[in-house]
């Protein structure tokens, strides 16, 4: 055997090898096993595969491809994992068919899946209601999404063979029997709807006067324990994000030098020589068919456009050489470069590059770059939209594309991602340019993530504004009443002018005339007023008038309001201009869906201040299965569990 062996080596340890690699690959497991049996979860202590897991991730996609509204907006469906434990929860449940029940559903999905579509548009914001409520534009909208759903289907199916698709639409319409048996099961007494449509269901319209906190007259100056007391409240706090909007935290920014390489200049220090401009027109008579002196302008406009073409790209070479020199023996993770405790003073720096351009350039002679340093303090990023030469500056990086802004938010030290090779105190080696041809070299020499203010002294202007109008609003609520019993007085004209042009104010207060509100909405186009404390009051002084009667100067007083606008620190005076009460042809004519929606609207809100607004929430699922993504790291945060969202808004049509 040995003799054997040793004889036919040749030929007997590769055929060893191959049988060896067949057996491995026809067994499934391979060096590292079937990937598929992988345990990626668990699930009541039962292990979760990588396969089952995959299967729902494909169930998933595939049906909000194919069926995006119902999905995303009546299923609430986050991700594949998500969508697992709904289908699974509706399966428990004894409310999944089989693939026959799903693939049966599909004849009347059109209709409800263009429901939703027209909801989730942002181009019908405001009107939806108008449309869902017409039979005309839905009719059109359903034919639209038949025809979407038909050429969608295969496509969405993906990876899933028909019958997998089937059996996917079949735990689909058992997830939505489950969410319809959960919204539809409680019911509401005959007296609370006719109460809940009236309210949602009133018009009224009213005239609306803001004043603003700084147009008050009179307010003290801040003392500093007052200034230091406001700063440490708001100091972490973003900006608009607080009370009354105020915050100090201070936004991404960086310290920051660029050099500009300007078209224009280069251009105007090109310098022709008339024999070659000559030469140059002869040699391309095709481009310029003119007579000499007609063509003389265009011929040295190429010319010159060559020569500054040759002249940057002999720059960029330049620079990004002197660039990689210093950089090439850095040590670096990821493509982040670990820099010396002595790079600052070894980096190249603008100054110095601008130097080597003017010394090195061979093309034309260079005029001295400019250079400019913001390396005092910090700027925040987004003040380079609108600030400087940087503001239009254009970065392309392969397919990745945009303004300086884009460009200063993908600093490693600020996205934590080094995608475009932008790092903190490393010259950038491609330069961004403009639409006049200008290119910009830059070097992000500090980035500072968001964090609360430092001191109060870096922003003791903005909290001393804040200050004062603080006050003033308080001594503005202090005097609601009295200005209320002026309005009424005067008239809505007469305040407005009481606080005109006053106190350095460029332009008088003006009257937002005849606001319309709609049950709990108030016009979009005065998004100021659309708070509950304003709905609330106008209803109040509707109540106050009676559904009966109509405005006059008479009743004038029943019909005036005063409501505070905390967010905006101001005071608006409502006068009530008319009114609409639900009529009982409006309640005979409510719909049966409407009704549900207002009962599953009125239990949502009696679930407000529960543990979870949405017992089908992802995080709600994952704590009542025990189920635990042993591919998530411990103690990483988990989504936020989302309220259930409304369906159809209630109409009485």
């Amino acid at each position: 055997m040995r003799k054997f062996l040793r004889k036919y080596k040749v030929w007997v340890l590769p055929l060893f090898t191959i049988l060896l690699m067949l057996t491995w690959a026809t067994s499934g497991t391979g060096m590292g096993g079937d990937p598929g049996k992988r345990v990626v979860a668990t699930l009541e202590g039962r292990k979760i595969r990588a396969s089952e897991m995959l299967k729902a991730e494909q169930e998933y996609r595939a049906l909000r491809d194919y069926l995006p509204g119902i999905v995303t907006m009546r299923v609430g469906a986050e991700s594949g994992t998500h969508w697992y434990l709904m289908a699974l929860q509706a399966e428990r449940a004894g409310l999944v068919g089989d693939k026959g029940d799903g693939q049966g559903w599909e004849d009347g999905l059109a209709t409800e899946e263009a429901r939703y579509e027209v909801m989730g548009n942002p181009q019908y914001r405001g009107i939806a209601e108008f449309l869902l409520n017409n039979p005309q534009m839905m009719t059109q909208f359903t034919q639209q999404t038949q025809q979407r759903m038909a050429m969608m289907r295969d496509r969405a199916r993906g990876p899933l063979t028909p019958d997998e698709f089937g059996r996917a639409l079949s735990r689909l319409r058992g997830v939505t029997r489950m969410i319809d048996a959960f919204q539809h099961a409680p019911r509401m007494s005959d007296v609370r709807m006719v109460g809940k449509v009236g309210d949602l269901s009133m018009r009224a319209s009213f005239d609306a006067l803001e004043i603003p906190a700084d147009r008050v007259q009179g307010v003290a100056e801040p003392s500093d324990a007052t200034l230091q007391a406001m700063f440490e409240q708001y100091k972490g706090v973003k900006p608009g994000a607080g009370e009354f909007g105020f915050g100090y935290e201070e936004p991404k920014r960086v310290k920051i030098e660029w050099m500009t390489l300007s078209n224009a200049a280069i251009a105007a220090a090109v310098t022709l020589d008339p024999v070659e401009v000559n030469k140059h027109w002869r040699q391309n008579r095709e481009t310029f068919k003119g007579e000499f002196a007609a063509e003389r302008a265009n011929v040295e406009a190429a010319l010159r456009t060559a020569k500054v073409d040759a002249a940057l790209t002999e720059a960029d070479r330049l620079i990004r050489a002197r660039i990689r020199s210093a950089t090439r023996n850095l040590d670096s993770a990821a493509g982040v470069k670990r820099l010396p405790d002595d790079w600052a003073a070894r980096r190249p720096s603008m100054e110095e590059l601008a130097r080597m351009v003017v010394s090195d350039v061979t093309a034309v002679r260079m005029p001295q770059p400019a250079v400019q340093v913001k390396a005092a303090t910090f700027t925040p990023i987004e003040d380079f939209r609108s600030a400087g030469e940087l503001a239009s500056a254009q970065f392309r990086v392969g397919t990745q594309t945009g303004g300086i802004v884009d460009f200063l938010g993908q600093t490693y030290e600020l996205s934590k991602s080094n995608s475009l090779g932008l790092q903190a105190g490393v010259p950038f080696e491609q330069p961004l340019t403009d639409a006049a041809g200008n290119r910009f070299y830059v070097t992000v020499l500090e980035a500072r993530l968001e964090s609360p203010a430092e001191s109060l002294a870096s922003v003791r202007d903005r909290v001393a504004s804040d200050a004062r109008k603080a006050a003033a609003f308080d001594k503005l609520k202090g005097e609601a009443a009295a200005l209320q019993v002026q309005a009424i007085t005067d008239g809505l004209e007469g305040l407005a002018k009481a606080f005109g042009t006053g106190g350095g104010a460029a332009t008088d207060l003006t009257i937002d005339r005849r606001v319309l509100m709609t049950g709990d909405q108030i016009d979009r186009a005065y998004p100021q007023y659309d708070t509950k404390e304003v709905r609330e009051a106008i209803e109040a002084q509707v109540d106050i008038l009676g559904h009966s009667t109509k405005a006059s100067p008479e009743n004038v007083a029943q019909r005036t309001v005063a409501v505070p606008l905390p967010a905006r620190q101001s005071l608006a005076i409502f006068q009530v201009t008319g009114h609409e009460p639900l009529s009982q042809e409006g309640m005979r004519t409510l719909t049966l869906q409407a009704a549900r929606n207002l009962t599953g609207r009125d239990l949502l809100e009696q679930l407000r201040g529960e543990k979870a607004v949405n017992p089908f929430a992802f995080q709600t699922l994952k704590e009542q299965y025990a189920f635990i993504d042993l591919d998530q790291p411990a103690g990483a945060a988990m989504p936020e569990p989302k309220p259930a969202s409304p369906e159809t808004p209630a109409s009485g049509s």
